[in-house]
């Protein structure tokens, strides 16, 4: 196996680890190491020194990867949003009763 497809494995499963983590924040930083990373692998391809059935399933990996860390950020997404709806609404509940504490003190 060359290097540049043992490093792609390497991130590959650094990519994994962040997307079952739900660490985003690495995520995002690995994903910045993805092009370039291919980029070398494409190199090699075209070079002729890694079989294109190897680069293909590093590719499909990538891709279902792409697809759970998609889906992950959606259902985070929601969750924060659920939570600011619910923080909202224990606000609004707050100056209600607020109010009405008020007013039956005058």
């Amino acid at each position: 196996m060359t290097q540049a497809l043992e490093q792609l494995d390497t991130l590959i499963d650094g990519l994994r680890h962040a997307v079952v983590t739900e660490n985003w924040t690495a995520l995002a930083s690995l994903n910045d190491s993805v092009r370039p990373q291919l980029e070398s692998v494409m190199d090699e391809l075209e070079a002729g020194g890694v079989s294109p059935t190897l680069v293909q399933e590093r590719l499909e990996e990538l891709r279902g990867l792409c697809d759970e860390g998609e889906a992950g950020a959606r259902k985070a997404k929601a969750n924060i949003l659920q939570s600011l709806k619910e923080v909202a609404s224990s606000r609004k509940a707050a100056r209600s009763y607020q109010d009405v504490s008020v007013r039956g003190g005058e």
